[in-house]
């Protein structure tokens, strides 16, 4: 009994124990793990919560020496600092007791060649620059801080290898009046995270802020900016930068000299920025927007800005952009005239559809094409814009929107536009547009030949026409020396719309040895379209009319042999068939009847030539080049 209730006792003492061990190593273990825990968020939250200001500096640049860094601080106390090697086990920590404006700190015992990430406390500190020997060091901020910044001026100036300032943090801006320079130089910035919400509305300088700052270009239209009153040269040659910032309410002193000269912003933009500004009570301020153009819907908010408001814009003019309300695609498929027929010259091969999202009065719409689209014969100098709701293919009738306009050329490229302003659009009509030297809806009739005979001093006139419409009459005139026309008679229109016929008309009244005749073909509205001139000789003859002409065909020049015009003062015109004139010289003076006239520049073909005095004396003969 006695050994079995030792037995017992080891058992028990056995079982205690091991409880105890348990027990005590479960307890081990929860503070271990407590302890890593907290470490572990300790850690994080430091990270985390931290408001250092903390920036990563490359060390491998060259500065101003292999083992230091130097910067700038506005501080009114002593700043405590720490720095790690970005992939390396380098570390060290200290302070700058020096305090004041601008004072030049230096951290040593720097790894060569290493990229370090350093952290400034926030306390006293109230300005950074890393503008100095380093400034090419600087590549990233990645936290601003708590610090409370009273001055951003020439913070990051020509700090060309910082490419992103990636802290989502906001800076605290409540005590910061200039930002002056701030990122001047920052040719490869492209990012600044959140800079949209900075709250910027006791800043009073931004001049230069973003100046040569070439890939800077994001939003931020929704800064406060009343109390800004230098904004010069802010985006000058900020090659990239193009946003609407129309939105800005400009302080009523504000200096805008060089503000958006040569910065990347668009006619879109740029338009918007001056609508934005007309609306507002800010009078004669200079803005400087070299480069710069605005589209025609602007004109009237440019004007109001120069006008009315007396402010004085250098900028680059009017440009080709249109009012973001309409919607403008041109077709690829041609463009066709009244009756559907496909246009083939004097036109541009192209089609506009407009469309706008709201009724609009006064409406203006740039047209643009390249050379590559002009067909035969278009002359870009005089044209007409001609426009019509019944699409783009198939007939319908154009109406003339502007008429005898001319083409703009942008710089020195193959485009050109050509602007209309007064249009009435509303939003249930698609519009189509057409550009042409002629008309889209065709003549009247085609004339298909037009000739005369003379026989027995009389002169029949014959012209053979195809698909006559909406004719009621044909005009003919006549004249004895090319350019002046008189009307001679009219020959009613007979024929149906389809098909050919032949009229013709005999002239008894001529007294002169050389006629000419040309057809006006009279529409239903009593609108009318001009034919070729004819010229024919008839055996009277003419008074003060004998010149001879040779070499007759001619190639560089020709000689003149006149009787009965007073050779001390004399005039010479020459024109072409239809009447053109093609080289006009007044006050010639020859000693002799005899006159040398040279051809150089002028195309093979026939030609008039016509001599006159003061004393109403004329002679007119005709000659060719070859």
């Amino acid at each position: 009994m006695e050994i079995n209730f030792s037995q017992t006792n080891t058992k028990e003492n056995s079982a205690l124990s091991i409880a105890s061990f348990f027990k005590s190593s479960i307890l081990k273990c929860s503070k271990t793990m407590l302890a890593f825990l907290f470490t572990l968020f300790f850690a994080g939250n430091l990270l985390a919560q931290s408001g250092d200001f903390v920036t990563k500096w490359n060390l491998a640049t060259t500065g101003s020496g292999a083992n230091q860094l130097i910067i700038t601080t506005n501080n009114s106390g002593t700043l405590t600092y720490s720095w790690t090697e970005v992939g390396g086990s380098g570390s060290g920590n200290g302070t700058f007791t020096t305090t004041g404006t601008g004072v030049s700190q230096t951290i040593s015992g720097l790894p060569t060649g290493a990229t370090i990430r350093l952290r400034i406390q926030p306390t006293n500190l109230t300005r950074f620059a890393g503008n100095g020997a380093d400034k090419s060091r600087l590549v990233e901020v990645e936290q601003w801080g708590t610090a409370a910044w009273a001055s951003f001026q020439q913070s990051f100036g020509g700090c060309s290898n910082l490419t992103n300032i990636s802290a989502t943090d906001i800076p605290t801006l409540s005590s910061t009046t200039t930002m002056a320079n701030m990122f001047e130089g920052c040719r490869n910035l492209s990012n600044i995270t959140n800079i949209g919400s900075w709250n910027v509305s006791n800043v009073t300088t931004m001049i230069s802020m973003f100046k040569d700052c070439y890939k800077f270009n994001q939003d931020i239209s929704g800064w406060n900016t009343a109390n800004v009153a230098i904004m010069q040269n802010m985006f000058g040659s900020a090659k990239d930068f193009n946003q609407n910032l129309g939105s800005w309410t400009l302080k009523s002193n504000v200096n805008l000299i060089g503000m958006l000269s040569n910065s990347g912003m668009d006619c879109s933009n740029y338009s918007a920025t001056l609508i934005g500004w007309s609306t507002q009570s800010t009078t004669g301020r200079t803005l400087g927007a070299t480069g710069r153009t605005y589209g025609a819907y602007a004109s009237a908010a440019r004007t109001t800005l120069t006008g009315t408001k007396g402010w004085n814009i250098s900028d680059g003019g009017v440009g080709t952009c249109n009012d973001p309300k309409l919607t403008i695609t041109t077709g690829n498929i041609g463009l066709f005239d009244k009756q559907g027929i496909r246009v083939t010259s004097d036109a541009v091969d192209n089609t506009w559809q407009v469309t706008s999202s709201t009724n609009i009065s006064n409406a203006s719409i740039t047209f643009t094409w390249n050379t590559s689209s002009e067909m035969t014969g278009f002359n870009s100098s005089s044209l007409g814009v001609f426009a019509r709701s019944t699409g783009i293919t198939g007939s319908g009738n154009w109406s003339p929107v502007n008429n005898a306009g001319s083409a703009t050329q942008v710089g020195s490229t193959t485009t050109y536009y050509t602007t209309v302003t007064g249009l009435t659009l509303d939003s249930t009509t698609n519009y189509f547009y057409g550009i042409t030297n002629g008309s889209l809806s065709p003549l009247p009739v085609s004339i298909i030949d037009f000739k005369g005979i003379v026989k027995n001093d009389i002169i029949s006139l014959n012209w053979t026409v195809a698909d006559e419409n909406d004719l009621t009459r044909y005009d003919v005139y006549s004249s004895t020396d090319g350019i002046n026309f008189s009307l001679s008679g009219s020959v009613t229109a007979t024929m149906p719309e389809r098909g050919l016929k032949t009229y013709q008309f005999q002239d008894l009244s001529n007294k002169s040895a050389l006629v000419y005749y040309r057809l006006k073909s009279i529409n239903n509205d009593e609108t009318g379209e001009w034919s070729s001139i004819v010229a024919l000789h008839t055996t009277k003859t003419a008074v003060n009319n004998t010149m001879k002409v040779y070499p007759n065909p001619a190639t560089d020049f020709i000689n003149l042999e006149f009787d009965g015009i007073d050779p001390s003062n004399f005039n010479v015109l020459v024109m072409d068939m239809s009447g053109k004139v093609i080289y006009k010289l007044d006050g010639v003076e020859t000693a002799i009847n005899q006159y040398t006239l040279p051809l150089n520049g002028i195309e093979s073909g026939m030609y008039i030539v016509q001599l006159s005095d003061e004393f109403g004396n004329t002679t007119i003969n005709r000659f060719s080049i070859k």
